[in-house]
């Protein structure tokens, strides 16, 4: 499972040639020259599965009792909602605790993330008392989302995320400098040179009149609303 996670491999890995190759590698040079039967996938998904469960458990232990932040970010495709959550306890260590699809697709609502947070505390024998604050993004539902936690006791305070408010901030900043109309004519361009056709006309054209040998520098960006800085670098290509 290290070699597979380290180095990011499919779990196909397990059956391939080359991990086949491996093996009778280590049973030629290891000393004891055991033999080793190659695991398959189904059984190599099993392995996961056990390695889920002792890291749960690791978890659960370290996070016991402890006092910890709730860290939270939020996207959507294709109309479901997911939500990334991850504690950062009071001795200063941070666990990734797990990532849920909401249950209602209409709408990203406090209520629909305080249901999975809820999950997430059962998965890992959590108290909302243990909690002491949310850091998010500086949306209306994360902000009441973090009022319902304990919410008897009068919720827990919301940190918003730094990063966030700097974007924020730039990109009213950015809408005084910039006109929309401006963005709109250019992503219009930049989306007529990303069809793939057109951009290999557009593609031999860049290398003849600049003389240069690769197009990097040169290929259309598109704005991406998640993607913060997209705008800029749109307009500067």
């Amino acid at each position: 499972m290290k070699l597979l996670t380290d180095a990011k491999m499919p779990f196909s890995a397990a059956t391939s040639n080359t991990m086949k190759e491996f093996i009778q590698a280590v049973h030629i040079y290891g000393q004891k020259g055991l033999e080793f039967k190659t695991p398959s996938a189904t059984t190599v998904r099993r392995w996961l599965t056990d390695v889920y469960v002792n890291v749960t458990d690791i978890i659960r232990a370290k996070l016991k009792n402890k006092r910890l932040a709730i860290i939270l970010d939020g996207w959507t495709r294709s109309s479901k909602h997911y939500y990334s959550w991850i504690a950062f306890s009071e001795d200063r260590e941070t666990f990734y605790l797990g990532f849920r699809g909401s249950n209602d697709e209409t709408e990203a609502s406090a209520d629909e993330l305080y249901e999975s947070f809820k999950v997430i505390l059962a998965d890992f024998n959590l108290r909302e008392q243990q909690v002491v604050a949310v850091v998010g993004d500086h949306a209306d539902s994360n902000r009441l989302f973090a009022a319902k936690i304990d919410e008897e006791n009068g919720g827990r305070p919301f940190i918003g995320c730094y990063a966030h408010r700097l974007n924020l901030a730039a990109k009213n900043v950015w809408d005084v400098l910039v006109t929309e109309k401006l963005v709109k004519k250019v992503q219009k361009l930049a989306r007529w040179g990303k069809v793939p056709q057109r951009w290999e006309r557009l593609r031999r054209a860049v290398l003849t009149v600049n003389k240069v040998k690769s197009c990097k520098g040169f290929t259309p960006i598109m704005k991406n609303a998640t993607r913060w800085n997209s705008t800029g670098d749109m307009l500067r290509r």
